[in-house]
């Protein structure tokens, strides 16, 4: 989606001399089609190519040149094309700009990426939450254990302390009553 986005966005932005029912189609045939060649045909324009004069030697070249291993396809450049512009922009800075797109044409779009973005957002934020309520708790236990642990040491500590003190005084007692005979 966000591929297509930026495609569409760049083309309607280098082609500002579309018509507005070109621009319309254009934007549907990005999203809806799995390949881009209905999006090429959209902005082919034979009337610039026969004013050319070379309209049937350039579609006929079109066609051979992929199979002779020439030059890409315009197709595969504009799929070339679209991986790039995608690649070089991060999902952070894609779903900050998308406030700032003008072109009425790709407001649906804008607002469903908006949607799909929330949507992922609010499961990997549920996901996150999840996690750190994990780990909080899991340290939690940790400290707990340590501190009871702790305390039975100290408690320990006290019996031994208190234990070797009464016996202490049971041999000191002891001891005292045979030297009083």
């Amino acid at each position: 989606m966000k591929e297509r986005l930026l495609l569409a966005r760049h083309i309607l932005q280098k082609r500002q001399d579309l018509e507005p029912e070109k621009c319309s189609e254009l934007v549907q045939v990005i999203f809806s089609e799995d390949n881009l060649h209905e999006a090429q045909k959209v902005l082919h324009n034979p009337e610039k190519e026969k004013e050319h004069g070379h309209s049937l030697v350039m579609k006929a070249w079109r066609v051979l040149q992929p199979l002779f291993g020439g030059k890409e396809s315009e197709e595969e450049v504009l799929e070339r094309d679209m991986k790039k512009i995608a690649s070089s922009i991060s999902d952070s800075l894609f779903l900050s700009g998308l406030k700032d797109i003008e072109i009425e044409d790709l407001k649906p779009a804008v607002q469903k990426v908006e949607t799909l973005a929330r949507a992922s957002l609010l499961v990997s934020i549920d996901a996150m939450v999840k996690q750190v309520t994990y780990d909080v708790l899991h340290m939690q236990q940790k400290v707990c254990q340590k501190a009871i642990q702790k305390e039975i040491q100290v408690k320990e500590g006290r019996e031994l302390r208190d234990s070797l003190v009464n016996f202490t005084r049971f041999l000191n007692a002891q001891l005292a009553r045979r030297k009083d005979p």
